[in-house]
């Protein structure tokens, strides 16, 4: 019995020993294949893998494609943020991957690899890596507002386009002021100080407030004089109220007073036709560096109580 005994146990720690040393073999020969892509990318590409990448030979048929996948809690509210409720809740990581040539990147960080993507287009060029899903998105929305700076041969299609969305209308009228060489700010949508834009130029400060309405609709002399009491704190060099309509008798003879320059639908559509509409190839034109991601368009698909 006894002799039984010690077989099974020199059997016993002999397979465990076989089957530690197959494991160690696999990871070294898994470590010893990474550093060998990674140096063979290095030579043939000149772009250097950093550390938390794995890199693999590519079997996929995959070409110059980027795939971002987010972490996200085991257990997760309605909002993507973390349930405390729930025992044992972690955050899941997934990988990311990069097929270029014959090479597939790895890495579970989707900023680590974005910024890698970054690098590729820098080197190898703006169409070596195709956009991700989310830069097919983000091009798309920017598309849909070059569409409304350059759709203006009449007040109506700006006011068609912007009347459900107010903020579009800020948007348009802070892009109109950046073609005509100011710096722009848009004001918070919540405690805007009573005006939606701060402009900057030549050492003069401006405040601008947008109103999108319909033709027929007129502006006061109310919404004028509010315009005027928030000037009293943001203390600008210039005061401009901007609309789609027109302006009242009292509204017109209570800014030249003041001093305010209004913009109605008229001047508006001049000043677009004559902004937006010069070189208009050039403006249709969407950079790289416009649609590429950043780290704050990545943010937006982590769950939101996790800082990256």
């Amino acid at each position: 019995m006894n002799n039984f005994l010690g077989s099974y146990g020199t059997f016993l720690g002999i397979t465990i020993s076989f089957v530690i040393g197959v494991i160690i073999i696999y990871y070294v020969i898994i470590w010893v294949l990474n550093l060998f892509y990674k140096t063979k990318f290095k030579k043939t590409y000149n772009i250097y893998i950093p550390k938390g990448f794995k890199v693999r030979r590519n079997k996929t048929e995959y070409d110059g494609d980027c795939e971002l996948n987010y972490p996200k809690w085991l257990y997760a509210n309605k909002n993507g943020s973390r349930n405390k409720v729930r025992k044992n809740n972690n955050l899941i990581y997934y990988n990311c991957y990069l097929y270029y040539k014959d090479f597939k990147i790895i890495t579970k960080s989707p900023v680590d690899m974005i910024n890698l993507v970054h690098q590729f287009r820098g080197i190898l060029g703006d169409n070596s890596i195709h956009k991700t899903a989310e830069e097919i998105k983000k091009y798309e929305e920017i598309k849909k507002k070059l569409e409304l700076y350059n759709k203006n041969n009449d007040i109506q299609s700006i006011i068609s386009q912007c009347r459900d969305e107010p903020t579009k209308f800020e948007e348009f009228c802070a892009k109109l002021f950046e073609k005509m060489r100011y710096k722009v700010t848009i004001t918070p949508k919540v405690n805007d100080g009573g005006y939606d834009l701060i402009l900057h130029k030549d050492k003069e400060k401006s405040i601008v407030e947008c109103k999108c309405y319909a033709l027929r609709h007129s502006v006061g002399r109310p919404l004028v004089q509010k315009l005027v009491g928030a000037n009293q704190i943001a203390q600008a060099d210039k005061i401009i109220f901007i609309t789609t309509s027109f302006f009242s008798k009292e509204a017109i003879k209570y800014a030249n007073e003041i001093n305010v320059e209004l913009i109605d639908g008229e001047k508006l559509l001049n000043l677009t036709q004559k902004y937006f509409n010069e070189n208009s190839k050039n403006n249709n034109k969407i950079s790289r560096k416009e649609w590429e991601l950043n780290k704050n368009d990545i943010k937006k698909y982590y769950p939101p109580d996790i800082e990256i």
